[in-house]
């Protein structure tokens, strides 16, 4: 069953903001930002420049601190900007769950065991598989063992573990910040309050939810059940699908969906220049990137699958299947909360004949960049 619900949940957005500030640099308050948009697009997109411009004006962090927090893990999927950060390991388990209320989501962190914490960080860092395989149980050494295994960086591992050690102080910090953030966001709902309500509009005439929401993002949901989406408008541009860890007895998926994504996807589709065709050549220059992508022309697996094929750790597979999402060339299909990939053949055809025509002349939609 999916379920549009039209409020948004103010710590999601309030994470998108600052993984937005500390992976981008400039945030996107400006319109050189938004790829110099006009007409239609660019009215839409004068709200979002509006409340960044703001939000960037009144919520106050060091750089130092934005960077502990916010900086995205090295060889992690680009979900998001700052999708799996120090903030992403302290608040990603309990984002559904949240109420409104920053105090009590505090509260609630600080009373966690150390096993609960152990717990969560397995599932902000995709180890939730390796997790329950121990049957609910996960000791210190283990953990320790399986966060180094992580195919990171020395120093990301370091910074994982260090959050693990100074959980409860940098989860009192983080949410003085995050708290900051969501104020200013509340305050300037009239501001966007009309781009959530043209997208709820648009579910609320849509007579099969699922299709509404495949015109939207690059999924397929086939007998997925308990999906609630949420719009999003700090992360106007993007979709993030998180699922209640399986440990819960209640297995949900809660999407967040950009107020902008369906907008922003029909203009990325119009044309592609050779700027991008070079860009997307040099990211299939990845050997393993380049197997999966020739292994899903034939099967349709799922993340672990994958893993256990090509000998990668999970986050590695999903780095690269999140890049392969990117480009078109992979779509994912929702089975309960089982997420499964394939290859996209129609843009791997429209690939192939971009290249012949740019290499080889003749008529093409191909802009000389």
């Amino acid at each position: 069953m999916i379920k549009y619900l039209p409020q948004m949940n103010l710590l999601m957005e309030a994470l998108l903001y600052f993984g937005k500030r500390a992976n981008i640099g400039a945030l996107p308050g400006s319109p050189n930002a938004f790829g110099g948009a006009s007409g239609e697009l660019g009215s839409l997109i004068a709200p979002m420049a509006a409340l960044f411009a703001e939000m960037d004006s009144s919520v106050r962090i060091g750089e130092d601190r934005l960077h502990y927090f916010f900086d995205s893990f090295e060889n992690f999927p680009a979900r998001e900007k700052g999708a799996f950060s120090v903030a992403s390991l302290i608040t990603e388990a309990m984002i559904p769950e949240f109420s409104g209320d920053f105090s009590s989501m505090l509260a609630h962190i600080k009373s966690l065991s150390a096993e609960e914490i152990r717990s969560n960080f397995c599932y902000a860092t995709l180890l939730t598989g390796e997790y329950l395989d121990d049957g609910g149980n996960i000791g210190e050494k283990q953990f320790l063992d399986r966060i180094l295994a992580l195919n990171t960086t020395p120093e990301t591992k370091l910074k994982i573990l260090s959050a693990y050690k100074n959980m409860e102080a940098d989860a009192e910090e983080l949410f003085g910040y995050l708290e900051s953030a969501a104020r200013v966001i509340e305050d300037s709902h009239k501001t966007y309050s009309w781009l959530i309500d043209r997208l709820t509009m648009r579910f609320a005439a849509a007579e099969d939810m699922g299709a509404e929401l495949s015109e939207h993002v690059d999924i397929n949901l086939e007998q997925t059940l308990n999906i609630t989406v949420f719009p999003s408008v700090v992360g106007y541009n993007y979709f993030t699908a998180l699922s209640t860890p399986k440990l819960c007895l209640r297995e949900e998926t809660f999407c967040y969906l950009g107020v902008l994504r369906r907008d922003m996807k029909g203009r990325k589709n119009r044309g592609r220049n050779s700027e991008e065709l070079c860009s997307t050549i040099k990211a299939l220059g990845d050997r393993s990137r380049f197997d999966i992508l020739c292994y899903l022309t034939k099967h349709t697996v799922y993340g672990q699958e994958l893993s256990a094929k090509f000998m990668l750790s999970k986050n590695t597979v999903y780095y690269h299947l999140n890049r392969l999402q990117e480009l078109g060339f992979v779509s994912c299909t929702m089975d309960g909360n089982r997420a499964y990939y394939s290859a996209n053949r129609d843009r791997i055809e429209e690939f192939i004949e971009q290249q012949r025509r740019l290499l080889l002349g003749g008529n093409s939609d191909v802009q000389q960049g």
